[in-house]
């Protein structure tokens, strides 16, 4: 696995919102941050359009700017994946989806929240 997705596979683990983001933007098409904020909404009890833009910036950054693009207009930013990525993202958020992977994940969660070191 690339670099970059190692690196986005540790910030999805603890985050539904992220995974969710990713989830919109792998149709490749441009998403504005208000569209993709009705999609995602439901993932996080309080998230909003600055939340959706730090989450984005946060998995840009994370990336080195090798996953999303981003349109400013005037008054929208627009995102995508990038073409070249679309498949290695899909695999990526298939392996959150599998049961398994999602109970280990909840219990890794579980014993951070606790203040317990996993073994």
């Amino acid at each position: 696995m690339d670099n970059y997705l190692k690196r986005l596979e540790e910030a999805l683990a603890s985050d539904p919102a992220k995974r969710a983001i990713l989830e919109v933007l792998l149709d490749g098409e441009w998403h504005s941050t208000v569209e993709i904020w009705r999609k995602v909404r439901s993932t996080r009890k309080f998230i909003g359009l600055v939340g959706i833009g730090t989450a984005i910036r946060q998995m840009v950054n994370l990336t080195g700017n090798e996953i999303i693009e981003c349109k400013n207009g005037v008054d929208i930013s627009e995102w995508r994946l990038k073409p070249e990525v679309i498949e290695d993202v899909r695999k990526l958020l298939e392996n959150f989806k599998k049961p398994d992977r999602h109970e280990i994940s909840r219990d890794y969660t579980d014993l951070i929240l606790k203040g317990q070191k996993s073994v």
